[in-house]
């Protein structure tokens, strides 16, 4: 509402409060949704030209790293398993395209990396 009433300064405080709140939220995830959200977070949207840019380019880049593999402990097959409920929960949805193609870069990738969703 105070977007389409042109108050940017309330817009802005709005984002700020929505950006802490979806913060904290984040934290009290399951370690495999919170490596999902932050593969699929875009950085921004280029709606003209319908093109997406993402806040991690390379989702196996992380998924690969030591860190990414110390934080999921063991749970890479629930990670492949949040990967194809979110798959489900698009199709159903009739989800944009750019989504349901970078979550299929990101099932790849975890695919390549953890051997198939059972970890190595």
């Amino acid at each position: 509402m105070a977007d389409k009433e042109g108050n940017a300064v309330v817009c802005g405080a709005l984002r700020v409060v929505m950006q802490a709140a979806m913060a904290e939220r984040q934290k009290t995830l399951p370690p495999e949704y919170q490596i999902l959200n932050q593969l699929m977070r875009a950085r921004s949207s280029n709606l003209i030209q319908g093109k997406i840019e993402w806040d991690i380019e390379d989702p196996k880049q992380v998924l690969d790293s030591a860190e990414c593999r110390q934080f999921l402990q063991g749970r890479q097959r629930e990670l492949m398993e949040a990967i194809d409920l979110l798959s489900q929960d698009l199709m159903q949805q009739g989800g944009d395209g750019s989504a349901f193609q970078r979550l299929s870069s990101v099932r790849r990738a975890a695919f390549e990396v953890y051997d198939q969703g059972t970890g190595r």
